[in-house]
This record gives structure tokens, C-alpha cells and sequence, in this order.
């Protein structure tokens, strides 16, 4: 099972107590029909140098109207190298497909948190307005008490000379009542005492009620000074509240500044935030441009496997058509031989020409022309060894490629 996807390979099955076997053990077990190297359907071994002359020439014989093919008729094993090659290849587009899958859930989480930070930013602006409109409120509180408190300060004092100014009128009302007293004391008793003592009683009389009145206006004014105690003391508790509204006015601009350091730190993060998730975004569209490059070179590089496998099976197919011949050739240079040679010991034991007998000339000349043409066969047959070895190598470099990628992964 591959990872990210949550597949099966084609070629492997998992059970409880086995494993999967790597990518040698399938390809030496699809190879093992075609490593037995030219043998025939019914098991026997094509021509090895053991074999006799005459079984070797029934073979060729019995051989010429079957295919012509490396293995007689045995079905030949696919090459498991397009299967290991395009694994690996599946492998390698699984893993860039989970890559893209990782950065796609990263740049979610990224826009997520820049969704929280833009919406605890809107809140922490909300409050600094909030808390902008409430120290102005409280600084025009702090205004108008002050203001009052003066206003009453002014009053205190005005009353305080009031009370001083009918205090000192009392002390002269006094004053002179003493003065009349102590003159009617020293004037002679005569005719105009009466006279005298009637205007000084009625004088006496007008300043007693002057002196009720003023105790009036003292007493008004005590009430007054009362009154204005009063408010002094609500004033100064109004300006205790005030020096307090205006310690938590500063205490307010204090987690303003504060706030707007905050606000200044997360307009700085939603930067670096917006320049990561550019940053993310690019590498999201790199990676899909390497995993679209990445299947284009698998596609590219299975058209390959598909040409070179092709060409390997019209090469093996032209060995066992260049070995089946040679079988034949090699057989009828040995029965020509045979024959000739039977043919020159009686020509030289009779001595003489019989009729259908070839000559000597020609049949050296058919001779030479035999191993000529023989000659020209092996040559022909290496030719298709090396092509088959080359077709091999070719074969057998794709699954190089899987195990040194799978090695380095």
C-alpha cells in the first residue's frame, strides 16, 4: 500500500503474515520463463553440442513449421520493468500529490489565523474607540468640576467677607451702644433729661433692631457659610472622584498606547502573514508545476519502455528466427559434409567418373560457399547477441533508475 492514497499495487497483495516482496524478487520471478534460455514447449533443450548429428536435424526439421521464437511456443512473461518503473513513478507522483496536499492544508491554517487576527484586530480597534470616547468624556468631567470648584471657591470667599463685614457692624453697634450708655450715665439730671433720654432710648431702640437684623444676617449668613461648606465638601469629594477619573484617564491612555503598540505588532504579523502565504502560494504552484513535469517525464518515460520493449521482443524474435536457421545450416553443412566426403573416398577408391557423381571442383567450390555462408550466419548471430544484450542492458536500466530513486527517497 503506497502512502497518501491508499492504494494497492496491481502486483501485490498484503495478508497477515507476509510481506512484499521488493522490487528484485518480481522482477526475478517475471524473468524466470524467459531466463531458461531456447527451450522448446515440451521441455527439451534447443541444440547444445552433446546432442547428435541426426537429432539434431530432426529437431531443425520439426522445427520448421512451428513459430519461429526464442522460447518454441512457451508463452513469454511481460518485463516487469514498465510495472516497477511506473510504481516507482506513482510512488514518486503520490508523494508530490501529499506535499501539495500538506502546503494546501498549511495555507488554510494560515488563512484561518489571519481571519482571527484581522478579526481580533477589528475588536481591538472597536475598543480603542470605545476607550478614546470615554477619556474625553471623562477629561470634560474633569473640566466642568474644576470649573465648578472654582466657582464655589469664589462664592466661599465672598460669603467669608460678608460674615467678617456684619461681624465688624455688630462689634460698632455695640460699640456706640456702650458710648450712649456711658453718656447718659454722665449727663446731669435737668428739664431735658426726659427729652434727651427719649431720643436716646429711641436711638437705642433703632439700633437694637439694627443689631436684630444684622444677627439675622449673621445667622443668614452662617447658614449660607453651612450651605457652602456643603458644597465645598461635594465639590472636593467631585474633585477627589475627578483626580481619580483622571489617574484612570491615564491609565486608559496608558492601554491605548498600549493597545495601538498591539495593533501596530499585528499589522506587522498580518505582513509577515501575507508575505508567508505568497511564499506558500508560490511553493504550492511550484510543486504542481513539478508534479505536472514530473507525470509529463513518466508519460515520456513510459512511451520509451513501451518503444524499447517493443523493439527487445522484434529483437529476440529475430535471435530465435537466426537461431533456428543456423540450427538448419549447421545440420546441412554436416550432412553435405558427410556426403562429400563419401563422395571423395569413393571417387578416389574407384578412380573413376560415375554418372551423377559430382566433380571434385565443384563440389570443393560448393563446400567453400557453404562455410562462407555459415560464416556470414555466426556473424549474424553475435550481431543478435550483442543487439539482445544491448536490449537487455536498456531493459534493465529503468529498474536501475526505480532502485536509486527509492534508494535515495
Amino acid at each position: 500500500m503506497r502512502e497518501g492514497d491508499g492504494t494497492v499495487d496491481d502486483d501485490v497483495f498484503f495478508t497477515p503474515h507476509a510481506q512484499r516482496p521488493g522490487p528484485e524478487t518480481a522482477l526475478e520471478a517475471r524473468k524466470t520463463p524467459a531466463s531458461s534460455g531456447m527451450h522448446s514447449a515440451s521441455g527439451r533443450p534447443s541444440i547444445t553440442p552433446r546432442e547428435t548429428k541426426s537429432s539434431r536435424l530432426r529437431k531443425s526439421l520439426s522445427s520448421a513449421g512451428s513459430p519461429l521464437s526464442v522460447t518454441s511456443g512457451a508463452p513469454r512473461s511481460r518485463s516487469a520493468t514498465p510495472e516497477v518503473a511506473s510504481s516507482g513513478l506513482a510512488f514518486e507522483t503520490t508523494r508530490l500529490r501529499d506535499e501539495l496536499r500538506a502546503k494546501q492544508k498549511e495555507a488554510e491554517a494560515q488563512s484561518q489565523e489571519m481571519t482571527t487576527l484581522r478579526s481580533t484586530l477589528a475588536s481591538k480597534e472597536r475598543a480603542l474607540k470605545a476607550a478614546a470616547a470615554t477619556a474625553e468624556s471623562l477629561t470634560d468631567r474633569v473640566i466642568k468640576a474644576e470649573g465648578g470648584l472654582a466657582s464655589c471657591i469664589k462664592e466661599l470667599s465672598a460669603m467669608t467677607a460678608e460674615r467678617n463685614r456684619c461681624r465688624s457692624e455688630a462689634a460698632d453697634a455695640g460699640r456706640q451702644a456702650d458710648r450712649l450708655t456711658q453718656r447718659l450715665n454722665a449727663m446731669p439730671k435737668g428739664s431735658g433729661f426726659s427729652e434727651v433720654i427719649a431720643g436716646l432710648e429711641a436711638d437705642l431702640r433703632s439700633m437694637r433692631l439694627a443689631h436684630v437684623e444684622v444677627t439675622q444676617d449673621n445667622r443668614g449668613c452662617y447658614n449660607q457659610i453651612r450651605a457652602k461648606d456643603k458644597e465645598l465638601d461635594a465639590a472636593a469629594v467631585q474633585l477627589e472622584h475627578a483626580r481619580a477619573v483622571l489617574v484612570e484617564n491615564k491609565e486608559l491612555q496608558n492601554s491605548i498606547l498600549d493597545l495601538k503598540r498591539l495593533l501596530q505588532e499585528a499589522a506587522n504579523d498580518r505582513a509577515t502573514m501575507q508575505t508567508v502565504h505568497q511564499q506558500l502560494r508560490a511553493e504550492v504552484a511550484r510543486a504542481q508545476g513539478e508534479a505536472a513535469a514530473k507525470q509529463e517525464e513518466a508519460a515520456q518515460k513510459g512511451r520509451e519502455l513501451a518503444s524499447t520493449c517493443t523493439v527487445l521482443k522484434a529483437t529476440q524474435e529475430r535471435e530465435a528466427k537466426l537461431a533456428n536457421e543456423l540450427a538448419v545450416l549447421s545440420a546441412e553443412l554436416v550432412r553435405v559434409r558427410h556426403v562429400a566426403g563419401r563422395a571423395t573416398a569413393r571417387e578416389i577408391a574407384n578412380g573413376s567418373k560415375d554418372e551423377g557423381i559430382v566433380p571434385m571442383k565443384m563440389h570443393l567450390e560448393e563446400v567453400r560457399y557453404l562455410q562462407a555462408k555459415n560464416t556470414r550466419l555466426q556473424e549474424k548471430l553475435a550481431l543478435a547477441e550483442r543487439s539482445a544484450a544491448a536490449s537487455m542492458a536498456q531493459k534493465a536500466r529503468p529498474l536501475i533508475i526505480t532502485r536509486a530513486c527509492k534508494l535515495s527517497m
